[in-house]
């Protein structure tokens, strides 16, 4: 999809999963840029790799949220508990889920919940053994993260 492409469908599920995709790219070019990747990966003991895909959605979500007009001054922990299940799924597919959860929270009903749901789950499972998960998940209980519905598989649990 190019721009032009992006601009006829920005007030739809797919304008959206696009927009969040170029983000991301856009992200994680710009974190192998700021160095902040190595001193991060040197205290988290993960791989450059990792760390540089952690914050390239970190700041993709952030992004989305200041263009929802949402605060992000103190948010910083709540943005990493949803990110919790995405973390440590490979590159395509953490910003592939990461674009659905997006269009899931914006518009429930065009996201691929089936889809999401396995991903969500699979990210768990991979996450709850890592420092991440003690870290972020009392947050994302306490704060009432929409991905632990899809954990749930209640999915469909979230429309309105």
């Amino acid at each position: 999809m190019g721009f032009s492409d992006l601009l006829n469908n920005i007030n739809n599920a797919e304008g959206i999963r696009e927009a969040m995709r170029l983000s991301y790219n856009n992200n994680l070019n710009l974190v192998v840029e700021i160095g902040l990747v190595q001193a991060a990966s040197k205290v988290s003991g993960d791989t450059l790799s990792e760390t540089r895909r952690y914050f390239a959605l970190f700041n993709t979500l952030e992004s989305r949220y200041l263009a929802s007009g949402v605060s992000t001054e103190n948010t910083e922990k709540l943005i990493w508990a949803e990110l919790l299940p995405f973390l440590y799924l490979d590159e395509e597919t953490a910003c592939e889920a990461l674009a659905e959860y997006v269009v899931y929270k914006e518009m429930p009903k065009d996201a691929k919940i089936p889809w999401l749901e396995g991903i969500v789950q699979r990210g768990y499972e991979l996450v709850k053994n890592r420092k991440a998960y003690n870290a972020w998940m009392p947050v994302a209980k306490s704060n009432g993260a929409i991905w632990l519905l899809l954990l749930e598989g209640r999915g469909n649990d979230y429309f309105w």
